[in-house]
Parts: structure tokens; sequence; C-alpha cells
């Protein structure tokens, strides 16, 4: 097996400049759907299948306050509807689980961003199928092959990491464009951060974002 940290390097630099040449209008579009539907009163839930982008943006200093972990996929109990947005990360696009949230979630009136591969064939129960915007992430299970096939250091979590920074940038300067920027969390590393983050909580609160 050959591996270096070169290559991984080159393969993963070469999927984050297709995300900037292919996928930016995609990210921009979503962004500003989201926009418009939060100054309509949308709250904002995330759900990943693998939970390891929650505690990406969950809490995260430089992150969104607004943003919420779907409590429960009873969306009814959740009280799921017109304008609420789900961003719904999958590490497959083929998941049934996910797809029927995605599914009942749009039906419900809520915006749904999928951030998943691309599906393979036209199955009915594939998220991008469903969602409102489909960001795509490659589906891999690693750079490199060892002699018995097994994959190692894979790149679609660096990806969908990104993508769901790019994201959040792009909501937020189109929040910001129209005098309503969004409230972020403080490093707690910061002295001031306890009151600085009470305060913009208590905001997010009254103000939904």
């Amino acid at each position: 097996m050959t591996i270096s940290a070169e290559e991984y390097a080159r393969r993963l630099l070469a999927e984050l400049q297709d995300l900037r040449s292919i996928h930016l209008i995609a990210v921009e579009r979503a962004a500003e759907a989201m926009a418009q539907r939060v100054l309509q009163g949308a709250r904002l839930f995330i759900v990943d299948d693998n939970s390891g982008l929650l505690s990406e943006v969950l809490g995260r200093a430089g992150g969104l306050m607004m943003i919420q972990r779907l409590p429960t996929t009873d969306l009814e109990g959740a009280g799921i509807a017109s304008p609420d947005i789900l961003v719904a990360c999958s590490r497959r696009a083929e998941n049934v689980s996910m797809s029927v949230l995605a599914r009942d979630a749009r039906q419900r009136g809520a915006y749904v961003v999928a951030i998943c591969p691309t599906s393979q064939g036209d199955d009915p129960l594939s998220l991008p199928r469903w969602a409102s915007m489909h960001l795509s992430v490659p589906k891999d299970e690693g750079v490199f092959k060892t002699s018995d096939g097994n994959g190692v250091c894979p790149i679609s979590g660096a990806v969908a990491c990104v993508v769901l920074w790019m994201l959040t940038a792009a909501f937020i300067e189109r929040m910001h464009t129209r005098g309503k920027t969004p409230h972020l969390w403080r490093s707690i590393k910061l002295p001031d951060s306890k009151p600085f983050n009470e305060k913009g909580l208590e905001a997010t609160a009254r103000e939904g974002y």
C-alpha cells in the first residue's frame, strides 16, 4: 500500500476546489432561502445520521446560536412546520430513515437542505430526492486501499464539514446584508464570554436568530 500525507492533501484540496467551482451557487441559493424563512420566523434544525457534524456546529465558537439539534424524529411532536428549516446530513444518499424524515419535513412545509453523496440510480427513498436543496459531498471509503481492499483516510467527513461551514457563512452574510446579523457564540477562552453568550442566547430566544 502506498500512502502519503501529500497525496491525501492533494485529493482533499481537489475536492474543495470542486466545491468552490461547482457547488457554490447551490450553497448561496440555500442560504438565501434560509434567510428569507428565518425572517418569517423559521427555526433552524440539524440532524446527522452519524452525529459527527453536530459537535462541529452546536455551541461552537463562531457558530450560530440559533441552530438546534432536531430533538426527535417525531416531526409533529417537534412542531416542525412552515417556515422551519432542516439541515439533514448523511454519509449515504440511500438512507431510508433520513429520506423519510426529509420527505415528511417537506410535506409539513419545512425547507430541507441535504448534505450527502449523490444518489446512484433513481431510488424513490434517496435523501437528495426529497431535499429542497442538495449539497453533494463525496462518498468514499478512503483515499488509499490496503491489500485486502480496506479504505484508509477518508475525505468525505472533512468535505461535509467544509460544506456545512460554507452554508453557515453564506447564511450569516445574507442575514447581515438585511441588517439582521444572527447571534454567534464567543469562545469560552475569552474573559467576557460568559456574559456575552448569555446575552446572545437571551436575544436569540427573543428574536429567533
